[in-house]
């Protein structure tokens, strides 16, 4: 399962890739969308099974073998309870997945900088690899893994206004930081994974 999973792009992969039984829950699911992304990937209609709920108001009474998020938790305040509710729907021995942005480096500067309307929309403390490792711990997760990752990038929301000659900067210096040898950190990298073991 995939928490704010639509329109079900990634999800499809565990489904291609790994052959994996698929459902997303998310709060706003269009049948029209699911069904294009479906067609797209060349795969049956009904594919991607849909539970349109509240993920912390819905009580689910299946369990999964992976539970996975992306761009999920850091919109969140209690990042403890949001890892937690990722938990209780994972069956034993079941995986989490989690990735979500690292606004704390060179990128996090941009978009503060830049569009602060949504680096604010950001829990920005949340993405910190020994906080992160400190609630999957006392949650008593198994095999943990957290790690920064995703080649450097720089970039600004198509909408956000902002000077012609910045944006093209800003995507310039993006594209040349993918050409420099520079190991996952904090300063550059874009994104951190959670990977665990209930």
């Amino acid at each position: 399962i995939e928490i704010g999973g639509f329109p079900g792009k990634l999800i499809i992969y565990f489904y291609k890739v790994k052959n994996c039984k698929v459902t997303i829950l998310d709060y706003f699911i269009s049948e029209k969308i699911i069904e294009k992304v479906e067609r797209v990937n060349n795969v049956k209609k009904g594919t991607i099974n849909c539970i349109k709920a509240d993920f912390f108001k819905t009580n689910l009474n299946t369990q999964y073998d992976i539970v996975n998020s992306n761009g999920f938790i850091e919109h969140f305040e209690n990042t403890r309870e949001v890892i937690r509710k990722h938990i209780d729907l994972l069956k034993p021995n079941g995986r989490l997945l989690i990735t979500l942005p690292n606004f704390q480096g060179l990128n996090g500067w941009i978009q503060k900088t830049f569009d602060k309307n949504n680096y604010d929309a950001h829990n920005i403390n949340c993405m910190d690899i020994s906080f992160l490792n400190s609630i999957c711990m006392d949650l008593k997760l198994k095999n943990i893994e957290i790690n920064y990752f995703g080649k450097p990038g720089l970039w600004i929301e198509k909408n956000v206004e902002i000077n012609f000659i910045t944006r093209k900067i800003i995507n310039i210096v993006s594209l040349l930081m993918r050409y420099i040898p520079i190991k996952n950190n904090k300063l550059f990298s874009t994104y951190i994974f959670i990977k665990a073991i209930k």
